[in-house]
Order: C-alpha cells, then sequence, then structure tokens
C-alpha cells in the first residue's frame, strides 16, 4: 500500500497528485493532437479556371487535391503571418512546459523511489509541476483563443471557413491541463 504524503494543503492525498498526473498525460497528449490539425488556416482563391482550397497547419499543409507536404520544406519556409508564428511558438512552448510538469509530476509521486527524494523534495516537484500545468494550459488557451478570434472574424467578413478540430481540441486540452494543474 502506498503511504500517504502531505503535500501543499493537509487535507490532499497522494491519490490527488495522480489524478494529476492522468489529467496532466491526457493535457499533453490532446495539446500535441492540436497541434496536427491540417486545418488550423484555410485559404480559399477563386481563380479563372476553378477555385482552390489550401488548408496550412502549424506544421504541414494540404491542397483540396489531397496533396499534401510540410511547412519546412522547399518554397514554404517563406515568411509567415505573425498569427500562425505565435501558434506554433505557443504550442511548442505550452508542450515542453507539459512535458516537464509531467516529468516533475513522475519523481514527485510517492510511489517512485528511482532516486532518494525526501518528503520536502518531492512535495517540492509536485509544487513545480501543478506550476508548468497551469503555464501550459494558459498558453494554449491563448493560442487557440486567437486562432478562434480569427475564425470568427473570418466568418463575419462572409469569408469561406470551417471550425477546425484543433479549436475544440485546444481547449479541451487547456481546461483539462488547468485541472491538473490545480
Amino acid at each position: 500500500m502506498v503511504k500517504s504524503v502531505q503535500y501543499i494543503n493537509p487535507k490532499v492525498s497522494s491519490h490527488a497528485l495522480y489524478v494529476s498526473y492522468i489529467l496532466g498525460f491526457i493535457s499533453f497528449v490532446m495539446t500535441i493532437r492540436c497541434t496536427w490539425d491540417t486545418c488550423w488556416y484555410i485559404t480559399v482563391a477563386p481563380t479563372a479556371f476553378a477555385a482552390y482550397t489550401n488548408c496550412y497547419g502549424l506544421w504541414s499543409f494540404c491542397d483540396d487535391k489531397g496533396t499534401c507536404g510540410k511547412w519546412f520544406a522547399g518554397a514554404h519556409l517563406a515568411p509567415h503571418p505573425m498569427e500562425r508564428l505565435f501558434g506554433r511558438i505557443g504550442m511548442i512552448l505550452s508542450i515542453i512546459l507539459s512535458g516537464a510538469s509531467i516529468i516533475f509530476l513522475t519523481f514527485g509521486l510517492p510511489v517512485v523511489g528511482l532516486m532518494t527524494f525526501t518528503t520536502s523534495t518531492k512535495r517540492s516537484l509536485a509544487n513545480s509541476s501543478g506550476i508548468l500545468f497551469l503555464a501550459a494550459s494558459i498558453i494554449t488557451f491563448c493560442v487557440v483563443l486567437t486562432h478562434t478570434i480569427t475564425r470568427a472574424k473570418m466568418v463575419a467578413a462572409g469569408e469561406p471557413t470551417d471550425l477546425g478540430s484543433a479549436i475544440f481540441t485546444g481547449f479541451i486540452a487547456s481546461g483539462i491541463g488547468f485541472v491538473a494543474g490545480v
């Protein structure tokens, strides 16, 4: 039986740490999934021959014919709008912070005995993990909110667009990460 370790609040047992670990891992995976969506930005352009639609994700792009490619290849190294750069940098930072907090919380769990940490060291690791989860979820929320506002402006202007799964996945990941941090 795992001995209950008291952390921030004397009423909080080690069971809260395990719940936080599971929720944090789910949030981490959902944040990564959010960045894989290929339609963060949609461009619809009418041409003389036929209209075309391009979907631009944070890391790749696809056109309406099913041709996809990576952003870091060839001519796609051209400058991108500030919102796209903000999205990339924010999501990379969020993934790094979430990953670091999972590692900290792993060593802060009472059942993990890989290193001989004292209870106060484990408490510090768990508290640091919570702060990192909160920071990562706030960054994810800000990036996805900015993306949502841009999409809403496009809809209000009558431009063709759709709500990609990145919006929903990002908000859910942010909420779960916030709960894990608290």
